[in-house]
Formats: C-alpha cells, sequence, structure tokens
C-alpha cells in the first residue's frame, strides 16, 4: 500500500478564491488512480477536480462535508 500526500482545496465558485484546504490522510495511490479512472502506470496530476462521483469516497477520509454546490474542489499533491 503506497500512501501520498494530497489535500483537499476548496474555492469560491464564484471569482476562484482560495478558502481552506485539509489533508486527506490513509488515501492508497491505486484506489486513487481507481477513482479517477487513471492508469497503475500514470502518476496522480498535481491538481484533480472533484466530480459527484468522487465525493461518497472521499468523504470517508473528511470531517467536513463537501458541498459541490456551494465550492469547487480540488485534490492538490503536497508531497
Amino acid at each position: 500500500m503506497q500512501n501520498i500526500s494530497l489535500e483537499l482545496a476548496w474555492y469560491e465558485k464564484e471569482g476562484d478564491q482560495f478558502l481552506v484546504s485539509v489533508m486527506l490522510v490513509g488515501i492508497n495511490l491505486s484506489e486513487l488512480n481507481n477513482l479517477f479512472n487513471l492508469s497503475p502506470e500514470d502518476p496522480m496530476p498535481y491538481i484533480y477536480p472533484v466530480k459527484e462521483i468522487h465525493v461518497s469516497f472521499l468523504q470517508k477520509f473528511l470531517n467536513v462535508e463537501i458541498d459541490l454546490k456551494k465550492y469547487d474542489y480540488f485534490i492538490e499533491d503536497v508531497t
């Protein structure tokens, strides 16, 4: 199992102003590649937009609610 250092960052929908970020702890790289339909040989992109299909999986690693109607979210590599 390979762990990587990623954070979930969210931004205003209007204006794209950065609001806050939280670390995603304990995420396995192969699970994340599968979630985002990436080949196991391809590294996770440095920034990846979060869509509705990703929310239920990511929510397991957070103590805050993802609200795609209010904010735009991105997974960002902080390694």
